[in-house]
């Protein structure tokens, strides 16, 4: 359909990236800013050493600033690592000897490759963009099922193609998986033939269509409860080395279970000082008491 003036897609998160949401979950989340802001101000966590994996979902038009300026305080509290190092770290065969960070972005909007990429290029940050398989390349009427239903945006994200990631490869990038249809893993417990198509036949269509190996995948929706034991048993049967979700935690080096590395999530238009209250470790041990009943 293209980008008509009735199906357009979003160019600022202003109009699109606030959830669908009534009175008392704005309320909720304008107590919480609140509280975050004043936490913030009181932080004085200055850990000498730590790898924490950060996450977001989008670069907006009008956030391109936004992004370029949590990029350089990140930068400023410790240095950003590819995923290969990542995992060496966690495995506990490269040390954590300094302050490190690993980004990557899930759901593959288009909006990642044109506004973060080319701040990430000049700022020389590696970074994994974790996509689904079965939506990127949609045309306006998919991406906006996906978008709205899905995603739960007011408006249409575009997503990006299959020619886009591999220039973003080419450029030194890297590809993960968010399954096929970013489905809730954890639902898909009692019917493995489709918990394995999720998995497997997400893996398999990213290495057919960028020649790469797939070896990490990002949970969908990411929380503990979103995926289960049976979700971490078939992912390492797929063939993946390590699988990502979002939720608060430090990697621990030889003690972090690869298929279940913690993110800090973040987006671009959180305040400066919020993103670098988790960014430091804050509220990590409510997280780590969630994600150890899920078991290995």
């Amino acid at each position: 359909m293209g980008n008509s003036v009735d199906n357009h897609y979003a160019t600022s998160w202003r109009t699109t990236s606030v959830r669908r949401a009534g009175i008392q979950s704005i309320a909720r989340r304008a107590a919480r800013n609140a509280w975050l802001r004043l936490r913030s101000w009181l932080d004085t966590r200055n850990d000498p050493t730590f790898l924490r994996c950060l996450a977001c979902h989008y670069v907006f038009d009008d956030q391109r600033t936004e992004f370029l300026q949590l990029i350089r305080m990140l930068k400023n509290l410790g240095q950003f690592v590819d995923t290969e190092t990542c995992l060496a770290m966690a495995e506990g065969t490269a040390k954590i000897d300094g302050r490190y960070f690993h980004l990557s972005f899930d759901d593959g909007f288009k909006n990642v490759i044109t506004n973060a990429l080319p701040i990430l290029m000049e700022e020389r940050v590696p970074m994994m963009l974790f996509v689904p398989t079965d939506w990127i390349g949609a045309d306006w009427e998919k991406a906006s099922y996906f978008s709205r239903e899905v995603a739960e945006y007011r408006d249409v994200v575009e997503m990006a193609s299959w020619n886009d990631l591999q220039q973003m490869v080419a450029n030194g990038f890297e590809v993960g998986s968010h399954t096929k249809t970013h489905v809730r893993l954890s639902t898909l417990s009692g019917n493995n033939e489709h918990l394995i198509d999720e998995l497997k036949g997400a893996k398999d269509e990213i290495e057919k269509r960028l020649g790469l190996r797939c070896t990490s995948i990002a949970y969908p929706y990411g929380k503990p409860g979103d995926y289960d034991s049976a979700t971490l048993e078939q992912a390492r049967k797929a063939g993946y080395r390590a699988g990502f979700g979002i939720h608060r935690g430090t990697v621990v080096g030889g003690t972090t279970p690869l298929m279940l590395i913690p993110r800090h999530h973040f987006e671009a238009e959180w305040p400066t000082c919020q993103v670098r209250y988790f960014a430091n470790g804050n509220m990590e041990d409510y997280w780590n008491k969630k994600v150890a009943g899920i078991g290995m």
